[in-house]
């Protein structure tokens, strides 16, 4: 199962860093400021309110009946790891120690946009407007 994650992790860097060659002549401030903070995110079920510290990310949403925590760990300016830690009343497709790799590929103003890829949930493309 590792090796399935490690081939798809390395081909999604891969793919990123050859699709995106703006995304390096970006100026790491401006990135700075998407850290850490309260972001909302529209998925495909519900409007999530996202907190992030330097290490801890916490997902509310269904009108704040539903929560995840997760570990953060930057790995540079414009990546980061999230591993699981737990659910409450979120069922779903993580599990306990998932990791999801998060590349940004834009960012505006108050808005950024990413790739992810996941060990049990796949990849896709989100986007994220900071509030706070």
């Amino acid at each position: 199962m590792f090796f399935i994650f490690k081939k798809y992790f390395v081909a999604f860097f891969v793919s990123l860093f050859v699709c995106s060659p703006n995304l390096f002549s970006q100026n790491s401030r401006s990135i700075e400021k998407f850290k850490t903070g309260v972001f909302l995110y529209e998925g495909m079920d519900s409007t999530k309110q996202i907190t992030r510290t330097k290490n801890k990310q916490i997902e509310v949403f269904n009108e704040g009946k539903s929560k995840l925590v997760f570990d953060v760990e930057w790995t540079s300016d414009t990546t980061y790891l999230l591993r699981f830690k737990k659910a409450v009343n979120a069922p779903g497709c993580l599990q306990k120690y998932d990791c999801i790799a998060v590349v940004i590929n834009s960012i505006s103003e108050n808005r950024y946009s990413c790739r992810y890829v996941s060990n049990n949930c796949g990849e896709g493309t989100s986007v994220f407007y900071k509030i706070d």
